[in-house]
């Protein structure tokens, strides 16, 4: 199962390593291991960002990156005390959003019984070679009015970053009222530990389903984002105006969205 990542088991555990040959399995032994096999619970988390349609529209995002550094689920019922399960590679998920991409996939992880769990997810970021990657990092294009249309020797209106929205909304640009749309950026490099939900987790494959509501984070945020342009004094050549400080002071970057956050499980695809 190269597509299966296994959990790490957090908490004060003991275990016994077994040294020495190994002998070859029994049929009885080889039939046990099938059976354990066949009633392992089989997770495969998917992220989906939600409400991307009712984004405001002087606002209009292209790219938007989450580092899901674990996701830790921790069972209602346990034997052994303070045992929760996390697992152990960190998630890079980039999603283009002016190309109508919403959804990302992560690899499968099998727990050891099925039950009720509740989930958490943490986001983190990370040095990657020379890069640093945010824990939430968001790149888009933010409109505001002018009424100089002579600054276009053309009288036409001012280009617009695309030429339409990824559902094919087509973002107007009237000559009466022209819109300069300025690029802008942030990189969050906070860590933020969020408690989800709870779930209901059987035997046998299903996905664990992530939805954060772009909606609301972006109601929430569009404002600032518009006052941070407004008062910068210029772009950057790469990147645009860097809105990281701005949204951070007031707590509607990564902290923000993480809270639209739910979890559901899904069995119906396999």
């Amino acid at each position: 199962m190269n597509s299966r990542i296994g959990f790490a088991l957090l908490g004060t555990l003991a275990f016994g390593l077994l040294a020495g040959c190994v002998d070859a399995e029994t049929p009885m032994q080889e039939r046990t291991r099938h059976a354990q096999k066949a009633q392992a619970v089989v997770v495969t988390p998917e992220f989906k960002l939600v409400g991307a349609e009712e984004v405001p529209e002087h606002l209009f995002l292209t790219q938007l990156g989450l580092l899901v550094s674990e996701i830790r689920l921790t069972p209602m019922a346990s034997t052994s005390s303070g045992v929760a399960y996390s697992t152990a590679e960190p998630i890079e998920l980039s999603f283009d959003v002016a190309e109508g991409q919403f959804v990302q996939t992560g690899k499968a992880v099998t727990l050891p019984d099925a039950g009720r769990y509740v989930v958490s997810i943490r986001l983190e970021p990370m040095v990657q070679g020379d890069q640093e990657l945010g824990s939430l990092s968001v790149e888009g294009f933010v409109a505001s009015e002018t009424s100089d249309v002579s600054k276009n020797s053309d009288g036409t209106p001012l280009p617009l970053p695309f030429d339409e929205k990824p559902e094919g909304d087509g973002l107007t640009d009237a000559a009466e009222a022209p819109l300069a749309w300025t690029p802008f950026t942030y990189n969050s490099r906070r860590t933020v530990f969020y408690t989800l939900n709870q779930v209901d987790l059987e035997e046998g494959d299903q996905y664990l389903e992530f939805s954060f509501d772009l909606r609301d984070w972006a109601n929430g945020v569009a404002t600032h984002i518009s006052k941070a342009v407004k008062t910068s004094p210029a772009t950057g050549e790469d990147g645009g105006v860097d809105v990281t400080r701005q949204i951070e002071s007031l707590g509607q970057g990564v902290d923000a969205i993480v809270q639209t956050g739910a979890v559901t499980r899904d069995p119906t695809r396999f």
